[in-house]
């Protein structure tokens, strides 16, 4: 994890990502890079727990960490002989074999306890050449044709984690190398899966200053020309068009990335998210539809009027969430020192069903650790449990910063409400 924590108090604040995950689908993909790092077998513990949870896995690997030269990854030359095709098949069986023999590993040898995960593995992919591309032939190189999804499901039923190698079969009889990050993409879109996730070597995307971006539409990925390789780009789009709710971004390097994107609000890597809903600092141009949202919150007393010439004088403070030119949600980050308020988190009406205040808080609070802050506050009157099933705790407001304390109204009674990050 990035920081000490009370593993208890963790344990407890991850409760209820574990009901969410419970019984869902993650089609998870490990490429070459990801495979050679030292901390892979790190990365399949965290595996091997998430399916202790009851998570429905699948993990789609690459071809053996040490096939590729490092510039030929992405690129691979054609694979014109049977000869060659036999040593790499060679190859890729010996990497299915040993990360089933990591995922079967006690993780912590001094215990006495033991896990019990099945892996299994199939021809569940059937293939068909690439062909000719720029005019040269690829000769054994391929990609998916169809999944076979039914199969793989009655695994999962069974409670076993499935592992498929970047391998497809032909009606032919022929065997083709597939590229792993556009099969894990055919692989979700064929079972509906919850989650695709990639490992990338650092905590997702980031932006030119080198700060993790938390959060990515795939229309915004599409303009992202060198952000990601090609086939995680297409894997992506075949995923999310398929009615996969979420792709994730997340570090194969950082020792307990996968959880800690999984099981905190914050998480750890990039989430790239359907549709054209884009998350953005406001602008000077968004004020009135920021009114707009506000205006019948204040009305009905969950929320504390601003007048317009606050809102342009804190404008830098707030995100908003754009939809294909529509403001649909806005919420502020006021800071104070090493604390900072949570301030009108509003959604239009019309999309509250849709996940965006979530991902609107969870946007303010990835802000409020880039700058350092170690805890965020909100003051309200009607939305008390919203907050505290996302991990806010109640308090006293004798807890807030000086200069908010001074401002605190009475006759309003707002409950005060923290969250340690």
């Amino acid at each position: 994890m990035a920081e000490a924590i009370d593993p208890i108090k963790w344990f407890r604040r991850a409760s209820p990502y574990i009901y969410l995950h419970r019984q869902k689908t993650f089609v998870l993909c490990v490429d070459q890079a990801a495979m050679r790092s030292p901390n892979f077998d790190n990365v399949l513990r965290d595996v091997t727990l998430l399916h202790a949870l009851g998570v429905r896995i699948v993990l789609v690997h690459d071809l053996e960490a040490s096939e590729l030269a490092e510039e030929q990854i992405g690129h691979p030359p054609p694979i014109a002989s049977e000869g060659q095709l036999s040593e790499l098949m060679a190859k890729i069986g010996g990497a299915t074999h040993q990360v089933i023999a990591s995922l079967s590993a006690n993780a912590h040898h001094a215990s006495p306890f033991y896990s019990d995960l099945v892996a299994c593995t199939g021809n569940f992919i059937r293939a068909q050449p690439l062909g000719v591309m720029g005019g040269q032939d690829q000769g054994f190189r391929g990609k998916p044709r169809k999944v076979n999804k039914s199969a793989i499901a009655a695994l999962l039923d069974d409670d076993m984690l499935v592992v498929i190698p970047p391998v497809g079969y032909a009606l032919t009889g022929e065997t083709f190398i597939l590229n792993c990050h556009s099969l894990a993409g055919e692989v979700a879109k064929a079972l509906q899966a919850d989650k695709l996730i990639y490992f990338l070597p650092s905590h997702g995307l980031v932006d030119d200053a080198g700060h993790r971006i938390s959060e990515r539409s795939t229309t915004q990925l599409e303009g992202d020309n060198d952000a990601l390789a090609s086939g995680i780009k297409q894997g992506i789009k075949s995923a999310l068009t398929g009615q996969s709710n979420r792709c994730h971004l997340v570090s194969y390097a950082h020792d307990g990335a996968l959880l800690e994107e999984l099981f905190t609000m914050t998480g750890s890597g990039t989430i790239v998210t359907p549709g054209p809903a884009v998350i953005r600092s406001a602008t000077a141009e968004d004020v009135e539809a920021m009114l707009k949202l506000i205006r019948p919150l204040e009305q009905s007393g969950a929320l504390i009027e601003r007048s317009r010439d606050d809102l342009d004088q804190n404008l830098a403070d707030y995100l908003v969430v754009d939809l294909e030119g529509q403001l649909i949600g806005c919420g502020a980050l006021h800071e104070f020192g090493d604390t900072a308020e949570i301030a009108s988190l509003a959604t239009d009406p019309n999309h509250r069903d849709q996940d965006y205040g979530e991902r609107l808080l969870s946007s303010l609070l990835h802000r409020a650790m880039q700058r350092g802050v170690k805890a965020v506050f909100v003051l309200t009157t009607q939305t008390e449990h919203w907050f505290l099933e996302r991990g806010f705790m109640r308090a006293e407001k004798d807890h807030l910063p000086a200069p908010k304390l001074a401002k605190y109204n009475s006759q309003r009674n707002s409950k005060v409400l923290i969250r340690p990050l």
